[in-house]
């Protein structure tokens, strides 16, 4: 036969266990969320970045271009896309 005091103690574990699963939850919900807002952040940074991009490295390579040329054209285009894109999205993220 349980006793009172081992009763409650099976109830409180049991409430505790839920606890926990219920805090377990809302920390995936909140990441969930932050990993939204970070997305939306981003998506948003996208067209300055491209400006930006297109502003330093020209919208094109110059017609004619060489295969090297066009390369090292994207190499830039996609350089400078990278680094605005983060530091957009740090300003964007603060």
């Amino acid at each position: 036969m349980t006793t009172d005091i081992e009763m409650l103690v099976h109830r409180h574990t049991q409430t505790v266990k839920e606890c926990e699963a219920m805090l377990k939850h809302l920390e995936q919900i909140r990441v969930r969320l932050e990993q939204k807002q970070y997305s939306i952040a981003r998506n948003g940074c996208i067209p300055e970045a491209e400006k930006i991009a297109y502003d330093e490295a020209g919208p094109r390579p110059p017609k004619g271009s060489s295969d090297s040329v066009k390369h090292e054209w994207s190499e830039h285009w996609n350089k400078v896309y990278a680094e605005a894109m983060d530091r957009l999205c740090q300003e964007a993220l603060l």
